[in-house]
């Protein structure tokens, strides 16, 4: 029973998914760290490297309009718009 109270509550909440675009760029490996620091239910962390931007956004759209530069950046999506990037969090 336990277990579909648990399903029911990950239902009704809002999820969130986070980007981080360039993970192999620096600062990328920290900011996936830090978002995968704790317990955050609801979140899916997810990124790529610079080299496969085109490979990842076949499988999700988004990516293709997210810009690289120096450093990674961090996309916070939900309901299928992401928001500015951020390079710290």
């Amino acid at each position: 029973m336990p277990f579909l109270l648990t399903a029911y509550e990950r239902a009704l909440e809002k999820s969130e998914t986070v980007i981080v675009a360039g993970i192999d760029l620096p600062g990328g490996a920290e900011l996936a760290a830090s978002l995968r620091a704790g317990l955050k239910p609801g979140r899916v962390v997810a990124g790529f490297a610079s080299r496969d931007q085109a490979e990842f956004a076949a499988v999700v759209p988004a990516a293709a309009a997210m810009t690289l530069g120096a450093k990674a950046l961090a996309y916070r999506c939900e309901g299928g718009a992401c928001g500015l990037p951020v390079e710290t969090l």
